[in-house]
């Protein structure tokens, strides 16, 4: 009998180090994979939120809001100067959390220099440019003319970066996307013309699916819409940054709705865009920050 309660002791050790070791091995655990680990075991998962550096510090933590200061706080803790060589640590975000989600202060295909025009400006300037870096923090890369960007990544292979404006704490420019595994160049756009549909631009840079999604995205967008816009100083676009330049490519919609059509090209060879607050916007961004050369 002894023999046998002391067999049961050794099985029920046994059975309990066993449980306790597959345990630590369940691949949604933070701990360290061993060596004996093999790929069809444990699976790396793809980031959705910035580090925790940046994550545990957004200006809720710093105890800032939407003013001025907040700004000038986030440069000091979260940007490199223009001319550091260090490349920045760029969080990655879901596509759709980061580019189409419904809280967001910008949209792909507009130029957010618009947004000073806004009722929301005359008691806050900093208002999208604070609010956007409190939901989306990230790090940036300060100019000398005092002007910035911030650099994201998306889970599906795209760079994106947002400009601020060099003497104000506001979102300026267009956004831009660069797809991470190719840069194009001016004449890979040879082809295209006026009046021919975004597809035909998708086909050579899948960007503009981005921005032909973020369309997609608003229900108000009409012809009317796209009129309008273009008389205001700010036509839909989709913007391609390449290796020789900025291309843009404005849109009007025919009577038929989803239907894109590009109504005017416009390169800007050194990535310098026209804004619609009469300044004219560097879109330039350092290489060590581009995704390719």
């Amino acid at each position: 009998m002894k023999r046998t309660l002391a067999w049961l002791l050794t099985v029920c050790v046994f059975l309990s180090m066993t449980a306790c070791s597959s345990k630590q091995g369940d691949p949604i655990s933070n701990s360290t994979p061993t060596e004996a680990a093999t790929d069809s075991t444990i699976s790396t998962p793809t980031p959705t939120t910035p580090s925790k550096a940046i994550q545990h510090r957004t200006l809720v933590d710093l105890g800032l809001f939407y003013s001025p200061e907040a700004y000038a706080k986030v440069l000091e803790d979260f940007a490199l100067p223009e001319e550091s060589n260090t490349p920045l640590d760029i969080p990655i975000y879901y596509e759709d959390d980061l580019l189409f989600h419904r809280d967001n202060h910008f949209t792909l295909t507009r130029d957010l220099s618009s947004l000073s025009k806004h009722p929301m400006h005359t008691s806050g300037e900093s208002y999208y440019a604070i609010t956007t870096l409190k939901e989306l923090p990230t790090v940036l890369r300060v100019r000398t003319d005092g002007s910035a960007y911030a650099v994201y990544d998306t889970d599906t292979g795209y760079r994106f970066y947002l400009f601020f404006d060099k003497t104000r704490p506001i979102l300026t420019g267009y956004p831009i996307v660069i797809n991470k595994s190719k840069m194009l160049s001016y004449s890979d756009f040879k082809d295209i013309q006026v009046g021919d549909p975004i597809e035909k631009v998708e086909l050579i840079d899948d960007v503009a699916s981005l921005h032909k999604k973020q369309l997609a995205l608003q229900d108000f967008i009409n012809s009317i819409y796209y009129e309008n816009c273009a008389k205001n100083g700010y036509p839909v676009s989709s913007i391609h940054y390449l290796k020789d330049g900025i291309l843009q490519f404005e849109y009007l919609m025919p009577e038929e709705k989803g239907k894109l059509i590009i109504s005017r090209i416009n390169l800007y060879q050194d990535f310098v865009i026209p804004t619609v607050d009469g300044e004219m916007t560097s879109h330039k961004i350092k290489n060590i920050d581009l995704p390719v050369s």
